[in-house]
């Protein structure tokens, strides 16, 4: 009887987990048109992004990483100078000045920067990030290159910020995060004024922030 007793708790153990697999799969044409239909959304870092825009940018991020451990596991550049890309020990919690005129295209990023304990504050052109600048209290500038000024597009909206910073003085540290190709046309320029690193990556990005700040606080 006890051996009957044992087959009949592990039958039962068992129906839940088939019964969930049967729903599912009886779903699953609904969940699948759906999401073709992209008739739900989501909500990130105060944005609501399709399923589908949010697929695609959890599949960005995650061939981004891919490449890094490949280039890790070969012993490729990871930052495109043969650094380490990541710096050891933990760095302080710092305040990031998110410069772009589409902020929702960053809300994945900034949600992972809040998560790690960092202040976001996104705004949307260079008279704002100046004003932000000037009230005090910013660790670090992260910018795209193009973005509206005045309410025209301006391609090189990230280097005048730059510019006008050192011109006055400013030393902030300056990430850019933009495209692979603006990174070529402009990395130059902009490592002569000292922006820390202009990448298409947020691994990149996050290694090279994390790098700045825990060498800067063991005072190198």
């Amino acid at each position: 009887m006890e051996g009957v007793a044992r087959l009949l708790e592990a039958i039962s153990a068992l129906l839940w987990p088939m019964a969930a697999i049967v729903i599912m799969f009886l779903l699953l044409p609904v969940i699948r048109a759906v999401i073709a239909k992209r008739e739900f959304s989501l909500e990130i870092g105060g944005f609501k992004f399709s399923a589908q825009k949010a697929t695609e940018k959890i599949q960005q991020q995650l061939a981004d990483l891919q490449a890094k451990i490949v280039a890790l596991e070969t012993g490729g550049e990871v930052s495109g100078k043969g650094e380490k890309p990541f710096a050891e020990g933990p760095i302080r919690r710092l305040s990031i000045l998110w410069v772009d005129d589409h902020p929702s295209n960053n809300a994945f990023e900034a949600v992972s920067f809040r998560r790690d304990g960092h202040t976001v504050h996104q705004v949307s052109g260079t008279r704002e990030a100046l004003g932000a600048l000037r009230a005090g209290g910013v660790d670090i500038v992260i910018s795209d290159m193009g973005h509206l000024e005045d309410g025209a597009r301006d391609p090189e909206a990230g280097m005048k910020l730059l510019r006008e910073m050192r011109g006055k003085g400013d030393e902030t540290p300056l990430a850019f995060y933009t495209t692979r190709a603006t990174a070529r046309r402009w990395a130059g320029e902009a490592r002569e004024l000292g922006a820390i690193t202009m990448t298409d990556s947020f691994t990149t990005l996050c290694a090279t922030i994390k790098r700045r700040f825990t060498s800067a606080e063991k005072g190198g």
